[in-house]
């Protein structure tokens, strides 16, 4: 049996190395605790705050080694209502079966203000030795995930704003091996 289980946490590398590094984020002072990370909550925060951990979300160990690559994202220009394809290839480039987990991490246009990126797929994939598989993945903006949307709260509803959203595949949120862009153009513009 190969181990293929991925963390759902980061871990940091010490108790002050995290985003919610300070007295007052964590344990808290006089029994309050302020949640001044905003947005950048868990692995955003690391990588907002450029804070290497120890383990990273998503992070896993095998017997086996794999490789992702060929990573295309279609189309190239959207309206922000319809899905987004995702299509890339894991190998399998050890000596013994296993299973990788391929994450999709979108970065939404920095103008914005949200974190560098948010996980919006994964897909676990199994593989003998030397297999090489291609992974289709749609996006759909209209899901309750809110994959391409922020919180306007002046409009108190969710939008997707116009610009450059990029694509990331990896085998965790700190370990990207391919990346593409979308350009959004949203209605009426």
């Amino acid at each position: 049996m190969n181990p293929s289980g991925k963390l759902p946490i980061t871990f940091p590398t010490s108790n002050t190395a995290s985003p919610v590094g300070t007295p007052a984020q964590y344990p808290g002072v006089n029994l309050q605790i302020q949640f001044s990370e905003g947005l950048n909550v868990g692995y955003r925060g690391y990588e907002a705050f450029n804070i290497p951990p120890l383990f990273p979300f998503g992070f896993g160990l095998s017997y086996t080694n794999f490789e992702i690559s060929k990573l295309v994202v279609t189309p190239k220009t959207s309206d922000g209502t319809h899905p987004i394809l995702v299509q890339f290839f894991v190998e399998n480039t050890g000596d013994r079966a296993g299973a990788e987990v391929p994450q999709v991490y979108v970065g939404l246009p920095s103008n914005l203000g949200e974190p560098p990126k948010r996980l919006v797929a994964f897909e676990k994939i199994w593989l003998n030795p030397g297999e090489k598989r291609e992974v289709q993945i749609s996006i759909d903006p209209k899901a309750a995930t809110q994959p391409f949307s922020y919180w306007d709260s002046d409009a108190h509803a969710w939008k997707i704003g116009e610009g450059a959203y990029q694509f990331y595949v990896g085998n965790s949120s700190a370990n990207i091996v391919e990346n593409d862009a979308v350009r959004i153009r949203t209605l009426g513009h």
